[in-house]
């Protein structure tokens, strides 16, 4: 049986301050819930946070490996729900 490739996904303390090292793990993708809650601006924060993935997952890749992907979720957090 050969090897067989399976998504991983960071969560846990998963903050703007350590995303880079977290990324750089080569995670594909990462879940972020209290770094948006807690935030003073949830908005802003889901908005750096896109920002940031968003140009990690678009660098060049090396041949032959698995490609990325990551899903957003919405802005909408339990300060902001109507």
């Amino acid at each position: 049986m050969g090897f067989q490739y399976c998504p991983t996904v960071a969560i846990g303390g998963i903050k703007l301050h350590n995303l880079d090292s977290v990324l750089n793990c080569n995670v594909d993708s990462v879940a972020v819930v209290t770094a948006v809650t807690e935030s003073i601006n949830p908005i802003a924060t889901v908005h750096t946070f896109r920002e940031k993935i968003n140009a990690y997952f678009n660098q060049p890749r090396q041949r032959g490996s698995q490609p990325r992907k990551w899903f957003a979720v919405g802005t909408q957090t339990s300060r902001n729900r109507a």
